[in-house]
């Protein structure tokens, strides 16, 4: 299984923008997330489509199952 955390935004031109990262530490407190979303916002480094974070709005741990199908020759 796959998983990883996605982070949601609201950018300052309302729209929504997402930040998303494999293997995520499955012990940190949403307290923690939320502290570390804060300090990307603060940092100001992203501003996709030209504008930047200014919400941290929710995060998830969203796990990805895969499973392949076999096919005979």
């Amino acid at each position: 299984m796959n998983q990883r955390l996605e982070l949601n935004f609201i950018k300052t031109d309302g729209a929504s923008a997402r930040i998303s990262l494999p293997n995520p530490d499955l012990d940190k407190e949403p307290a923690e997330v939320k502290e570390a979303m804060d300090n990307i916002i603060a940092s100001d480094v992203f501003a996709p489509g030209g504008a930047a974070l200014a919400v941290a709005e929710s995060a998830r741990i969203v796990t990805t199952q895969i499973t392949n199908l076999d096919f005979e020759g």
